[in-house]
């Protein structure tokens, strides 16, 4: 009867080339994740500024403004 080995196996050499792309990976895949929250944060303060300045603008039309286009979306 063999008795079962007792030590673990030394790492191989291609597990540190394996963890550095493992780290490569979780790198871009961060890259990616902050640069598209980016862009949503970009694109919801945009949106969020757009949707005030124009109800301003409806504001200023509803107070003496209507008349003139230009001056409702100077006013705010």
């Amino acid at each position: 009867m063999t008795s079962p080995h007792l030590t673990t196996p030394s790492p191989q050499l291609g597990d540190g080339a394996r963890i550095e792309e493992q780290s490569r990976k979780r790198a871009a895949a961060e890259q990616l994740a902050l640069g598209a929250a980016g862009v949503v944060i970009i694109a919801l303060t945009a949106g969020a500024f757009w949707l005030s300045y124009a109800h301003l603008a409806d504001v200023a039309g509803q107070h003496g403004l209507g008349a003139s286009r230009i001056r409702r979306w100077a006013w705010p």
